[in-house]
């Protein structure tokens, strides 16, 4: 991806792309050692992006994070899985 598109893409996002990632990982059910190994990064540092992710979304809890990011189409919530 040219740099220009990228910045563009991105720079209208309230989160940055690893951010976004680590909470389409926690939405999915992964746990943070889970989203450490596929994001191939420590759980520090998913803790971190999780973290800053609250604070530039204004969530308090985890779950709340993971509702306003699928409220403002930042992560999808697929739920296939479920049957009724």
């Amino acid at each position: 991806m040219d740099a220009n598109v990228f910045y563009e893409t991105y720079a209208k996002l309230p989160c940055t792309p690893r951010m976004i990632q680590a909470m389409q990982l926690l939405a999915i059910g992964k746990t943070l050692d889970q989203a450490a190994l596929e994001m191939d990064i420590s759980m520090k540092s998913v803790n971190r992006h999780l973290a800053r992710a609250k604070a530039r979304l204004k969530a308090e809890t985890r779950p709340q994070l993971v509702a306003r990011a699928i409220t403002l189409n930042l992560i999808v919530a697929e739920f296939d899985d479920l049957h009724y």
